[in-house]
């Protein structure tokens, strides 16, 4: 995950799940998501190019009515449902797999 936060901080329009200031460096980031307006285009784009992605299988809390709010409090989980893409993050990932993978990210921001 470091070395993805580090290849993609330059991509102006892409949206990542960095670390905030002062996090430990040894937190485990068991998902890489990447949020794009236009999710599944770009999944289609990134599988062409060898990359298999996942759509976030998180769910929003908009639907529990029980709770008693309402569901505009929960537009940027709505929001993240929509748009998150899970990219290949684990062990077995070489350095060259992560390069390529935030280049082809990159190319597509």
């Amino acid at each position: 995950a470091a070395k993805y936060d580090y290849l993609l901080k330059d991509s102006l329009k892409l949206k990542t799940t960095f670390l905030p200031k002062g996090a430990s460096l040894k937190a485990a980031r068991y998902y890489y998501m990447v949020r794009f307006n236009n999710r599944d285009e770009v999944r289609k784009k990134l599988l062409l190019r060898g990359i298999d992605t996942k759509a976030d299988d998180m769910s929003d809390c908009s639907g529990v009515t029980e709770i008693g709010l309402k569901e505009e409090f929960f537009l940027n989980a709505q929001n993240a449902v929509r748009k998150n893409v899970e990219i290949p993050n684990n062990p077995g990932l070489k350095e060259a797999d992560i390069r390529y993978i935030s280049e082809q990210l990159n190319s597509l921001s």
